[in-house]
């Protein structure tokens, strides 16, 4: 559970590939897991993955200043 807790916690310290890469780990986590503890934590962190899904929309669609004042913001 600990570890679980450390992906639902995580900081973005550097690309936005691994922003995109935690955002998909994340989701794949919640889909796998019946823990109604997990699931909790992941609602609470709601404006977290909203701002994940900014950054991921942003990266992919090339607006690198957006996407570099994101990462900063969330560092």
């Amino acid at each position: 559970m600990l570890v679980i807790k450390e992906v639902v916690n995580f900081r973005v310290d550097h690309a936005c590939g691994q922003v995109m890469s935690t955002a998909l780990e994340l989701i794949m986590l919640m889909i796998k897991s019946a823990n109604l503890e997990l699931i909790m934590l992941v609602i609470k962190k709601c404006l977290a993955l909203e701002l994940i899904m900014l950054v991921i929309k942003e990266c992919i669609f090339g607006d690198d200043h957006a996407c570099d004042q994101r990462v900063q913001l969330w560092s």
